[in-house]
């Protein structure tokens, strides 16, 4: 009798085997298959992202632009003008007028019966009184006495001093209700009572 070897193990183990294979195989390659798609998509949404961010960076920098572009339309205009003003702020303070040597001018000439009621003065130092006094000869007598200051009226009066008014002027006398003159007068002012004097 002849010896029979049965192979039916030996090929069910390389079947399994083969099959183990196999499915290894399958397993590696959807591993490797699944990581490229998340290294993939991975990459998308960086890119995505970057893409994003790119664009935000861009809005804000065209914002800062327009703002810039504004900015130089009306606010540097505006900064220019103001540094003007700062700049003419020496000169103008320079050519301040002090009134306080002004008003013991106005006391020392001002008659009894007399009020000032209204005072401009102009950039040329023309002065315009508006006021009330009980007389037309009281009225007279301010505007004359206007024209004597330094010169006859005031401390330090000598005839060989300049004025502190000239040009006078007595205009607008109109009588009110009560017999009282209301007038107006103008005249200009010597520097020696604005100019320099506390």
């Amino acid at each position: 009798m002849t010896p029979k070897i049965n192979l039916a193990p030996d090929r069910h183990q390389a079947k399994v085997k083969a099959k183990r294979s196999r499915q290894l195989i399958l397993a590696i390659s959807f591993l490797v298959t699944a990581t490229s798609v998340g290294i993939m998509v991975a990459l998308f949404l960086v890119a995505q992202g970057q893409n994003l961010a790119i664009r935000l960076t861009q809005n804000a920098i065209n914002d800062d632009k327009t703002q810039i572009n504004q900015y130089k339309q009306q606010g540097l205009q505006d900064a220019v003008t103001t540094q003007r003003h700062l700049d003419s702020l020496p000169v103008l303070y320079s050519q301040r007028v002090y009134l306080s040597k002004f008003f013991d001018v106005l006391i020392s000439v001002s008659p009894q019966g007399f009020g000032v009621s209204r005072i401009n003065i102009d950039s040329q130092n023309v002065i315009k009184f508006n006021g009330r006094a009980k007389s037309y000869t009281l009225a007279a007598k301010f505007a004359k006495a206007l024209e004597a200051s330094n010169v006859t009226i005031g401390s330090g009066a000598a005839a060989a001093n300049t004025p502190y008014f000239s040009n006078i002027d007595l205009s607008g006398v109109s009588a009110a209700s009560d017999g009282s003159v209301d007038f107006s007068v103008t005249a200009t002012m010597s520097k020696e009572v604005t100019n320099g004097q506390k």
